[in-house]
């Protein structure tokens, strides 16, 4: 992975790229000193099992209309956010996919580290050591590209050169690690964004999870007791006509009664009511009303059609408090 091997006292990031029948794999290797001994940490990417398609993200039909009007809109900025390993890039590139097969396609650049995978059509760039996001950014913006995407806003600099592109005539997509569309703004502030750059360029917060599906081969028919439904926030009334399903385990998914993961999805646009709370910095009302859970609907939604189970839901969002 290019790691320099006889360092056992740094954070160190690599890649390798294996040669099998099915296409090339990449492993994406980071790893992280501790005081026994080194963590290491392996992520495996097929780039011929991913299929960069709004349709095979895991929204719902509403939520994937919505994102595609957002991405038609010729300016303002679209963030996405999410812990580390819930999707985020996978949604930023099905975001650039469907952008470059418009009949009218925009000019789109990005700047990313690393660069996950090469789409065609998309100018792309990698930061390192002698480019960083910044620097990068700001040359971006003098050749004018019609879409920008920014891998992660991680700095003030960053930040705020992110979001002037957004006020001043290009669409800028990008991720930001929060927990949810309420925490967003707020984070933006602590950058030491303006408020009226915020409201002025930020069109819609986009946050997301991964969850397990089940396995196919051995998921049973269920039912939900009280007590399940309270947990992810159901009544009675909502199961009629369900799907209803739990995991049991079988030789193919490995005793695990999982095989897979989608996506669920809460899209937040920002309109003038939020706009009015960030221009008077009033945090605590933008958490208020952005604090949202509709994470947890879209969850339970994949368990009434039999897509995962409750036990599931529970391990990525906790139980309904």
């Amino acid at each position: 992975a290019g790691l320099q091997a006889h360092r056992h006292d740094i954070t160190q990031e690599g890649r390798i790229r294996l040669g099998r029948d099915g296409g090339p794999v990449d492993l994406r290797v980071t790893v992280m000193p501790g005081i026994s001994g080194e963590k290491l940490n392996v992520r495996i990417f097929n780039p011929a099992t991913q299929l960069f398609a709004i349709a095979n993200l895991g929204m719902s039909k509403a939520q994937a209309e919505t994102l595609a009007g957002l991405l038609s809109e010729p300016t303002g900025a679209i963030v996405i956010c999410g812990p580390g390993g819930s999707g985020k890039t996978t949604t930023l590139y099905a975001a650039l996919q469907h952008l470059a097969e418009r009949p009218a396609r925009r000019a789109i650049a990005t700047i990313e580290d690393p660069v996950e995978f090469d789409l065609p059509g998309v100018s792309q760039t990698q930061v390192g050591r002698d480019l960083d996001f910044p620097k990068a950014l700001s040359v971006l913006l003098r050749q004018d590209p019609g879409v920008i995407m920014v891998g992660e806003i991680r700095d003030p600099q960053t930040a705020q050169i992110a979001m002037r592109a957004g006020m001043s005539g290009q669409l800028l997509l990008t991720t930001i690690h929060a927990g949810g569309p309420e925490m967003v703004i707020p984070r933006l502030l602590d950058l030491g964004l303006e408020p009226y750059m915020v409201s002025s360029a930020l069109s819609a917060i986009v946050s997301q999870r991964l969850i397990r599906t089940l396995c196919p081969a051995c998921a049973q028919k269920a039912t939900l007791n009280p007590q399940d439904l309270a947990t992810i926030g159901l009544q009675s009334a909502d199961i009629v006509g369900a799907q209803v399903k739990a995991a049991v385990g079988c030789p193919q998914c490995r005793g695990t009664g999982y095989g897979g993961r989608t996506g669920i999805f809460d899209i937040t646009q920002i309109g003038a009511e939020i706009g009015r709370l960030v221009m008077a910095r009033d945090v605590d009302a933008i958490r208020e009303r952005l604090a949202t859970d509709g994470l947890r609907r879209a969850a339970a939604e994949k368990v009434l059609a039999g897509v995962t189970d409750v036990a599931e839901v529970v391990r990525v969002l906790g139980a309904e408090k």
